[in-house]
């Protein structure tokens, strides 16, 4: 296996006459004499030898350029699965709870999932296809307690015993994966300790 460093810095290379001894001539005539340095015609690999663009430093394992897409549960975007980062339950879990006080403030609670504004708001995560709808006929406890991330990660799950996890530390720092755009919304909420500014509701004039 070959891995191949390459570094910009190196591809410009002066010429002689740039130097004055281990000294760079600060003449500015100098740099029209700069070149880029051609790396092809230092660097030839054999036509059998099969380039990849992951990283790997097992022998053992067998590495491929396929890329396989995923549905992302907090936001439900496709995306690589490369591109997915950890998110701990307690951050899930720390967001929803502000989402859902900030929807019952607002007088909110015959609405469900919270208003799509509310969502936006809070930075457009963990709802997934859910934020997109205005009401629901039939809302049980666990599409309210519980949430929608969670739901979906154990879809057997009932109140009683997300109350139980819900106080339980290893539950509470466990991770799941979702897409960058939602990893680092989540990062800017915790970042300010989810203060989540409520959307100011418009007139239908101003709409």
């Amino acid at each position: 296996r070959i891995w191949v460093l390459y570094s910009s810095s190196i591809r410009i290379i002066p010429r002689e006459s740039d130097y004055m001894g281990d000294v760079p001539s600060n003449d500015l005539k100098s740099k029209s004499s700069v070149e880029v340095l051609n790396t092809e015609e230092l660097i030839q690999l054999a036509p059998s030898i099969k380039m990849t663009q992951n990283a790997n430093h097992d022998p053992t394992i067998k590495i491929s350029n396929k890329k396989s897409f995923i549905s992302c549960l907090s936001c439900a975007n496709m995306d690589i699965e490369d591109h997915f980062q950890p998110v701990p339950y307690k951050t899930i879990i720390s967001h929803y709870e502000k989402v859902m006080e900030i929807s019952v403030a607002q007088d909110d609670t015959s609405l469900w999932p919270p208003h799509p504004d509310l969502i936006k708001t809070a930075g457009g995560v963990g709802f997934g296809r859910i934020g997109q709808m205005i009401s629901k006929d039939e809302v049980s406890d666990e599409d309210v307690t519980i949430p929608p991330v969670i739901r979906k990660l154990y879809q057997r799950l009932k109140v009683d015993g997300y109350l139980r996890y819900r106080s339980d530390p290893l539950f509470l720092h466990k991770k799941c994966k979702v897409c960058e755009d939602c990893f680092l919304s989540y990062a800017n909420l915790v970042s300010t300790s989810f203060q989540i500014n409520r959307p100011i509701p418009l007139d239908s004039d101003m709409r």
